[in-house]
């Protein structure tokens, strides 16, 4: 996998990497090189250059905004803070995502509990019976 590998290439070297995984499965790359740990779903990882044994990681709840998170920069630069949330709603007001099938399986896996949640906020907007 061509991406895989370039996470790994990247962590291996003196550079900050900061992995956003939205996609609801399969491993991290942190996972993939140390062995996995209870997550999210979804999870945003912040890998240090200068302390690559440790990561921060960042829950992404389903029910919950993506929380905004530090992105590390040069080592003689504050880190900035980054909110994805604002970008991933306009993103999700302008890509037509009402013309989705939301009656169909998800394409990730779900717990029942948040399954059963989503189906509701569809329902409420009229997305599906």
């Amino acid at each position: 996998m061509e991406f895989e590998k370039k996470i790994h290439d990247l962590l291996d070297g003196h550079v900050n990497v900061v992995e956003i995984d939205l996609l609801r499965g399969g491993l991290s790359a942190r996972d993939q090189r140390h062995g996995t740990w209870p997550r999210e779903p979804a999870q945003i990882i912040v890998s240090r250059a200068d302390r690559r044994s440790t990561a921060e990681v960042y829950p992404c709840p389903l029910r919950q905004r993506i929380p905004a998170f530090y992105v590390p920069l040069r080592s003689h630069e504050h880190d900035v803070v980054l909110d994805i949330q604002p970008l991933l709603d306009e993103c999700h007001r302008l890509g037509r995502y009402w013309q989705l099938r939301y009656d169909e399986p998800s394409a990730g896996p779900v717990s029942e509990s948040d399954l059963a949640w989503a189906q509701g906020i569809a329902r409420e907007a009229h997305l599906m019976a």
